[in-house]
């Protein structure tokens, strides 16, 4: 830049009457087209006025680079030429993007589409194909008279395949190209040889520089467009920019807070740049990687506040220690960062606003919105912790009795922080959270306790067998049909457990970068979209055109959908994520959950055993302090065993939970099991109390019946005899019996013989008594006649 603004010096100077001033460089000056005079940037700077019913994102101060990026930008594209943005990330490439195509005219339509690792060239081709019209059954292009922008953001992100090449590049620079016939378009994915001529497209394109998941761009591509560097902004522009913001927000303060814009700006300012510089990105933080939007976070922050709700200028400071820590301070992991965080605040407090603090004055500091009914509420400072707690035990059993879903939380200190924090989130424009901790830190129950005291709807998917892209898609589709066309309020909350390939990251890369999901609505859901949206577009003061209408369904499922995703910071996926699918750090607050402290250990501890009785408050408190080493010795350990073997041990609040279930489960059966023994011995003991008493009953009873059984006894005893007699006698009659029976069974076995012998006869008789019977049966008359007429009848006769 040196050696340029030399040679063009020296070329001017060569002219007559076209020297420059010596105190500035040729970059500050342009020609005025009307005068043909060297003019200043800085003077064609628009002024800027603060509108407090504008959202913050849509708040844009015009800088010196931003107004000559913004004016060759211009001339570049009125020219017909292709732009690419390149500058580090936060430098304003996508606001000076959008803000031009916000002003480019009637003869543009324009669309934006966010690239990263997951970028496919097919899904580039859909997303084309849905945005341009079809003009013939090959050619494609804008609606008439237009010409169609398409705004390619982080350009550089595709992955490159095992070749090298990056197909969603190769498809932009084939579309590009049209110095021939087979280039300038693209081919149909059904019908094999269709190639789809495209026409009146020009493209602004922004990334950063390679590295950290960015590629290098092929020159095939690059020799296309027209390169303007966004440098780094300078900190007169960045307090140029933030310190408008903050007097206009002041204007409506007491006189003695208008002074105080500059200097929350300056400490803002100072301690981004040093955190920058001292807390650099390493492999196990590579989420510290901080820029512009972070230091434009903490300011949109200072603007949630009203001004009766600030006392007076330290309850100030105070709000701005609380924004900057939950942009900062809340992403650091390790307590030395923290330390380091804290002493700067120390420092930049007594510098800028001559207030000698300790970090512990602003270290616990709160701010939220959930301390008072209805909604909107305030968003005011939190004193009283005892009240807050109470008041988020009441949102957890109403959360409980009306949706029917258990939320059993133990509100300690570090629970109720994060819930204000997730809060704070929920409370601002597209705010969305990156929350980071192990399992069972109570992150996604945290996220629906905020969803329901923020009076939105908790969106969640429910993985089933077979889930896929396709039933994640659906999902998306009632996600942002509640957003955008049923215009609800909605979080979404994702796990990373919920991840079952990577494009689903790609896809929330999309909602959190520009509100929708490339090709992802039919053309009959479209049209069900526009007719829902229509009345809303219409009450919103817009004109009733297709586009249109849907650019107000994507605007209306920004502000209302809120992106929660709960992360684990275990193995390297984490890592690879950010680095994957930069939206993820550069769109959302991170909030990262921190090992439980022993304050919070012990509260949780009496929260589960408090419904468990130990005997003895003492004993409780004993046993819950026994949880707590138990756990923090495990902790210490696990971190000198990761120093000296290299090797990792997990312990989570889960594992803690687990320890307390473990031991309330084990004392209540061994509990039954000593009960159980305590009901036998004591069932046994009633037993022999009740037997003794019998026996002590019966011996009074036979005491009393000694007299009675004496004289039972004496009449047994004459019985006895007068028995004895009688069996002697009986004795002798038994014999006689005997012998008569003797006597009795000769002359029956005698009798016997006798009717034997004349069974005998008669059975010889029978036949020829028969027989006789039946002759005389025969007989007739005649046969009586004739016998008579014998005189000596013959013998057979007779």
């Amino acid at each position: 830049m040196v050696k340029f603004n030399t040679f063009a010096r020296g070329v001017f100077s060569s002219f007559q009457g076209l020297g420059l001033p010596d105190d500035l460089t040729i970059y500050d000056y342009k020609v005025d087209p009307k005068t043909g005079d060297f003019v200043t940037w800085e003077s064609l700077v628009d002024p800027f006025t603060y509108a407090k019913d504008v959202p913050f994102f849509n708040l844009i101060v015009p800088t010196i680079d931003s107004t000559r990026v913004k004016f060759i930008l211009r001339a570049q594209m009125d020219g017909g030429y292709h732009v690419l943005l390149g500058g580090n990330s936060g430098v304003g490439k996508t606001v000076i993007v959008q803000d031009y195509l916000g002003q480019a005219g009637e003869q543009y339509v324009h669309q934006t589409k966010s690239c990263s690792a997951q970028t496919s060239s097919r899904a580039l081709q859909a997303f084309f194909e849905e945005k341009l019209e079809k003009i013939r059954k090959n050619l494609l292009g804008p609606p008439s008279g237009k010409t169609f922008i398409f705004f390619v953001d982080d350009l550089n992100m595709p992955l490159k395949e095992f070749y090298g090449a990056q197909p969603p590049i190769e498809l932009l620079r084939q579309i590009i190209n049209v110095k021939d016939d087979r280039n300038g378009g693209i081919y149909d994915l059904k019908k094999i040889g269709l190639f789809k001529k495209i026409q009146k497209v020009q493209f602004i394109a922004a990334n950063a520089p390679p590295g950290g998941g960015r590629s290098v761009v092929t020159p095939r591509l690059l020799r296309h467009f027209h390169l303007i560097n966004c440098p780094d902004l300078s900190n007169a522009s960045m307090r140029t920019i933030f310190a408008s913001i903050t007097q206009g927000f002041m204007q409506d303060f007491r006189p003695e807070f208008h002074e105080m814009s500059g200097p929350i700006v300056d400490a803002s300012l100072e301690i981004y740049i040093d955190i920058q510089k001292e807390l650099l990105p390493t492999p196990s933080k590579s989420h510290y990687t901080f820029n512009l939007r972070d230091l434009a976070k903490v300011i949109q922050g200072i603007l949630m506040v009203e001004p009766k709700n600030i006392a007076d200028a330290d309850e100030m400071l105070l709000l701005w220690c609380h924004e900057a820590s939950r942009v900062f301070r809340d992403r650091l992991i390790s307590v030395g960062d923290r330390d380091w965080y804290d002493s700067k605040v120390v420092t930049v407090l007594s510098s800028h606003f001559s207030r000698t603090w300790q970090a512990s004055q602003f270290v616990d500091v709160l701010f939220s919105d959930f301390m008072a009914q209805p909604k909107p509420t305030p968003y005011v400072q939190v004193t009283d912790m005892e009240k807050a707690n109470k008041v988020l035990k009441e949102y957890a059993e109403d959360y409980t009795l009306n949706l029917n879903k258990p939320m059993d939380l133990v509100f300690f200190k570090d629970a109720i922080g994060h819930i204000s924090r997730i809060a704070r989130l929920l409370r601002q424009p597209r705010g969305n959270a990156l929350l980071v901790g192990v399992g069972g830190s109570g992150r996604q129950s945290l996220t629906r306790l905020a969803s329901y005291m923020a009076e939105m709807k908790c969106f969640q998917i429910e993985l089933t067998r077979g889930y896929g892209v396709n039933e994640f898609h659906e999902d998306l589709k009632r996600l942002l049909m509640q957003a955008g066309a049923e215009n609800k309020p909605t979080v979404f909350l994702f796990s990373d457990t919920q991840i079952i390939k990577e494009s689903f990251l790609e896809d929330i890369n999309n909602i959190l970068n520009a509100g929708e999901v490339p090709d992802l609505f039919a053309a009959d859901e479209l049209s069900k979209i526009i007719e829902l949206v229509r009345p809303l577009a219409k009450a919103a003061g817009k004109i009733e055109t297709k586009d249109i209408i849907f650019s107000h369904f994507i605007q209306l499922c920004r502000e209302n959908l809120h992106v929660v995703l709960a992360f684990s910071p275990v193995g390297e996926s984490f890592r690879n994520r950010l680095r994957m699918f930069p939206s993820l750090v550069n769109c959302c607050t991170i909030d990262w959950f921190t090992e439980w402290p022993q304050d919070a250990l012990i509260s949780v501890a009496e929260s589960f055993l408090a419904k468990i009785d130990l005997g003895s408050a003492e004993l409780r408190d004993s046993v819950c302090s026994v949880c707590m080493i138990i756990h923090s010795s495990v902790s210490k350990i696990s971190t000198r065993f990761l120093d000296e073997l290299r090797r990792y041990n997990y312990t989570t609040p889960t594992s803690y939970l687990e320890l307390i279930n473990m031991y309330t489960s084990m004392l209540s059966s061994e509990r039954g099991v000593i009960n159980g023994k305590v009901d036998r011995y004591q069932g046994g003991l009633d037993k022999l109390v009740a037997t003794n008493s019998m026996v002590e009953e019966l011996q009074a009873e036979i005491i009393k019946l000694q007299p009675v059984l004496k004289v039972a006894a004496k009449e047994t005893a004459e019985l006895i005899e007068v028995v004895t007699k009688d069996k002697a006698a009986a004795a002798i009659t038994q014999a006689n019996v005997e012998e008569e029976a003797k006597k009795v069974n000769v002359a029956t076995l005698e009798a016997q013989a006798i009717a034997a012998d004349a069974q005998k006869d008669l059975d010889e008789a029978l036949p020829a008594f028969d027989s006789a019977v039946k002759a005389l049966k025969s007989l007739n008359k005649n046969d009586i006649t004739e016998i008579k007429s014998f005189a000596k009848p013959p013998e057979m006769v007779m």
